[in-house]
């Protein structure tokens, strides 16, 4: 029988041949890289509304309210709480002012005129509008006022005085219990009663009624003014820068 032997070389290539076969079990396979985390970006937040702090409320252009004498004080439109007058300043449009005490309330309307607020009585306040919703310049409820009137005001509403001059110089009274007294020192109006009777008047003339019952109502010749109305009269003329000539008549 004859036996072949393998060379060498055959030798190794069956060993080589084994050896890809291995006994171990399959090589492990290579893992891919991860990737790096994703760092999400921030969406950017949405500012809320900037606070705001209440203004306070605006002046009424440059008009001016101050107390010659106290009490005065001022309550300004939607406000429950009133707040004291002392020297004068600005006030907000449809204020009320309240005087008491014996208070003078010296309201000073730019160049369109100026009034001097006191009590009737002793035992109410004095009490108006001041710049009224409506644009009157004043709207006397209740007290008198001693006033130098460029523009209409309102007395015992719809009572009114209208200057039929450039100025007009008057003290006026309103009190629902029950006066209604118009008084004119200089220059000439056109006054409505509360009862709705329409009257012209001039210097020295004076009328005086119930406000409910001023129909047919003539006037009068002997108003009467008092030192301090007088004094008041002279004081708003420098005011509004006016002489007692510039009043001129209707």
């Amino acid at each position: 029988m004859n036996r072949r032997w393998l060379g060498p070389a055959t030798a190794l290539l069956a060993l080589a041949v084994l050896g890809s076969g291995g006994c171990g079990g399959d090589e492990p396979t290579s893992r891919g890289t991860s990737p790096p985390p994703v760092t999400p970006t921030p969406t950017p937040s949405t500012p809320g509304p900037t606070p705001t702090t209440p203004s306070p409320p605006a002046g009424c252009g440059t008009d001016l309210l101050g107390a010659d004498r106290p009490s005065v004080q001022l309550q300004p439109p939607g406000a429950t709480a009133r707040t004291d007058v002392g020297t004068a300043g600005p006030f907000p449009c449809g204020s009320r002012v309240w005087v008491d005490g014996g208070g003078v309330g010296a309201v000073l309307f730019t160049d369109q005129g100026a009034c001097n607020l006191v009590q009737n009585t002793g035992a109410k306040p004095a009490t108006a509008v001041v710049r009224a919703p409506d644009g009157t310049m004043l709207r006397l409820d209740q007290g008198s006022a001693t006033c130098t009137l460029g523009q209409p005001i309102l007395v015992c509403a719809p009572g009114s005085i209208t200057p039929t001059s450039p100025f007009t110089q008057v003290v006026t009274t309103c009190d629902p219990d029950p006066v209604f007294r118009v008084a004119v020192f200089a220059g000439t109006a056109t006054v409505l009663t509360p009862a709705g009777e329409e009257l012209g008047m001039g210097p020295g003339q004076q009328l005086e009624c119930d406000p409910t019952q001023c129909s047919g109502t003539t006037t009068n010749s002997d108003a009467q003014f008092s030192a301090e109305d007088r004094q008041a009269f002279s004081g708003q003329l420098r005011e509004l820068e006016l002489t007692p000539n510039s009043l001129g008549t209707g």
